[in-house]
């Protein structure tokens, strides 16, 4: 029996830095060493070990040959993405280890980038919520702004600002109760944003349709702002909602229209209560299914990761721009183009 190790030689001595208790074991014939092995050890290429159990080879090692290497490291990389989530969940991530993946990635002071997020995707992190929204401010810094969606959604009646809470997980609950944070009006997909660019990006978004053009995401994106998905994919990636109107999409008046529109009650933080009529709502096009394999086609993807979460992070003005181009030869030429 063998049992697999990823490691890395730094001399003619192996050391075996990745072989875990638990590795699976596989059953093989003894095999002997490519001819460049030793080579590849002396010049400290990554390789693979095996390490032999029983029989008389029994505790040696030996380099698996490089047409088999091939086959198991997907395998192993797999193995130890799983390993390292496993850890992260278990022992916890804190404010300095959040700051340092969003160095990483490529977020940098006075950014602006709206987050998807999904706290529980991280592991555990200690301080929870509030924890991640410190770590946002702490590399964005004074001239940055932080936003991330507090929806509603559609099926709401009442909408109280500063009372509703988000139903977009606890990392937006947590931003939208911030000292200093300012949320849009919109009755069902208001947004929440923290720095200074906030009231720009929030104002008159009341009269703007719902995740439509000029609303606070689509003016994050033409100031060159971020969208990071943080643990989540593109499904919730609210951007391409603004690029569904830009190509015309018609569903967006499928639902509600001038002629049927949908009444909702604002408790306005000024005004007080007051009857909002929302004339159109988006709907959900090929674009998000479609919307990664695109970014990545052009390189416009940046990965990262946040504790066990998966990270992404893309320019706003991408995701519209790549959307225009997936709807347009199913929707053709956009009104007015």
């Amino acid at each position: 029996m063998w049992a697999i190790g990823l490691g890395r030689f730094v001399g003619p001595a192996a050391v075996l830095s990745g072989l875990a208790p638990h590795h699976p074991t596989y059953p093989t014939e003894l095999l002997p060493a490519a001819d460049k092995s030793l080579e590849a050890a002396d010049q400290g290429y990554r390789t693979i070990l095996l390490k032999v159990e029983k029989g008389p080879e029994a505790g040696k090692q030996r380099c698996l040959p490089k047409k088999r290497e091939r086959a198991i490291f997907p395998m192993l990389n797999r193995f130890q993405t799983s390993l390292s989530k496993a850890k992260d969940m278990a022992v916890g991530i804190g404010n300095a280890n959040i700051v340092e993946g969003l160095h990483e990635i490529g977020l940098a002071g006075g950014d602006q980038v709206v987050v998807h997020s999904s706290l529980s995707s991280m592991g555990h992190v200690e301080g929870g919520a509030p924890t991640v929204v410190t770590a946002f401010l702490d590399v964005l810094g004074v001239a940055g702004t932080l936003v991330v969606p507090t929806f509603t959604h559609s099926g709401t009646e009442y909408f109280d600002p500063l009372g509703s809470p988000s139903k977009n997980g606890a990392i937006t609950e947590a931003a939208r109760a911030w000292e200093g944070a300012v949320r849009s009006l919109h009755p069902t997909h208001a947004v929440t944003a923290i720095g200074p660019a906030g009231q720009e990006l929030v104002a008159d978004d009341l009269q703007r349709g719902a995740l439509g053009r000029d609303c606070a995401l689509d003016r994050l994106a033409q100031m060159g702002g971020w969208v990071l998905l943080l643990g989540v994919d593109h499904q919730v990636n609210s951007t391409i909602h603004v690029g569904e109107d830009y190509a015309g999409d018609p569903d967006r008046h499928k639902r509600w229209s001038p002629d049927n529109p949908k009444r909702v009650v604002l408790n306005h933080p000024e005004q007080g209560e007051m009857e909002v009529l929302l004339t159109s709502m988006m709907g959900s096009t090929v674009a998000f299914g479609r919307m990664e394999e695109t970014l990545r086609q052009r390189g416009q993807i940046r990965d990262g990761q946040l504790g066990a979460a998966p990270c992404q992070l893309m320019r706003g003005r991408d995701v519209i721009a790549a959307t225009l181009d997936i709807l347009r030869p199913i929707l053709g030429a956009p009104p007015g183009s």
